[in-house]
């Protein structure tokens, strides 16, 4: 009877051990699998605030930048309202040659050619009127890239049209300033060198002819500084029917003599050009920037 007393003792403590074991072993565990599923969770919410942190970062970049870029277009944008000013540039010469005449200024009975050839380079034998819009359409890009607005009597060498209208262009847009563009020629050979022209006291120049002169002085010394070439100064001119028919600022640039041959082939030359362009453009410039 003693030996299943002790018998039935021993299982009964055997079987308290086992039990406990068990469910300190479950405890663990369920401790283990919360402490996992803890770290799991942390982990998942700093990569999403990572992810959201760097999508925010990304976000704001790309902000910054448009608004950047808003800034400067709108910056150019209104640099080019600020100036305000109309430039008229007339090519000279181009299209069909005819025998039809104008009134060299309003009321006046004596009648000039309305549309002529204009002249031939002695070497290259290159068209001036060809050179006059290269020219032209250089000036146009500068002052363009400036805020200008610029208005071009011609763009094509096969356009016909006479010196009133062209005038008239002007006058019509009510131009800060018409920049006539010519190259000269002479029966001797050895002339050589850039000369401005301007209004007299002449029809409707009555009223410009003063303040164009000033202009014309400028530009000229611009030109003659960029270009390197001879100036033979600011001549006045009454016998010009696109002066005597403006009523708005006009100067008329002669860049140099195609009859003369070393002056011919720079005018043929793209490099040469640019620099008149160039040297017409400062003047410009200095005009219109000295008068704010």
């Amino acid at each position: 009877m003693a030996k299943k007393y002790l018998f039935f003792s021993a299982l009964f403590l055997f079987i308290i051990f086992i039990c406990g074991c068990s469910n300190k072993s479950s405890a663990v565990n369920n401790n283990f699998a919360v402490s996992l599923n803890e770290q799991t969770q942390q982990i998942k919410t700093e990569k999403n605030s990572n992810e959201n942190e760097k999508d925010t970062e990304n976000v704001t970049h790309i902000d910054e930048s448009s608004i950047n870029n808003n800034d400067k277009n709108k910056q150019v944008i209104d640099n080019k309202k600020e100036k305000n000013i109309t430039i008229v540039i007339d090519p000279g010469h181009g299209g069909k040659i005819t025998s039809e005449k104008e009134p060299i200024a309003p009321g006046s009975k004596i009648m000039k050619a309305k549309n002529v050839s204009g002249a031939f380079g002695i070497v290259t034998k290159t068209p001036e009127y060809s050179i006059n819009l290269s020219v032209s359409m250089k000036l146009k890009e500068y002052l363009n890239n400036a805020g200008y607005k610029v208005i071009m009597t011609r763009t094509s060498n096969s356009e016909t049209i006479g010196n009133i209208q062209r005038a008239e262009i002007g006058n019509k847009n009510n131009a800060d300033l018409v920049m006539r563009i010519h190259a000269d020629s002479s029966a001797d050979k050895s002339v050589k060198g850039a000369s401005m022209l301007v209004p007299g006291n002449v029809g409707y120049a009555q009223d410009i002819y003063k303040i164009s002169k000033k202009y014309g002085e400028t530009i000229l010394k611009k030109l003659i500084d960029e270009a390197g070439m001879k100036s033979r100064g600011v001549i006045t001119r009454t016998d010009l029917t696109g002066f005597n028919w403006s009523k708005v600022p006009v100067v008329l640039i002669e860049m140099g003599f195609l009859s003369n041959t070393e002056e011919d082939k720079l005018l043929s030359s793209d490099d040469y050009q640019q620099k008149i362009a160039l040297g017409l453009f400062k003047g410009i410039e200095e005009i219109f920037n000295n008068e704010k």
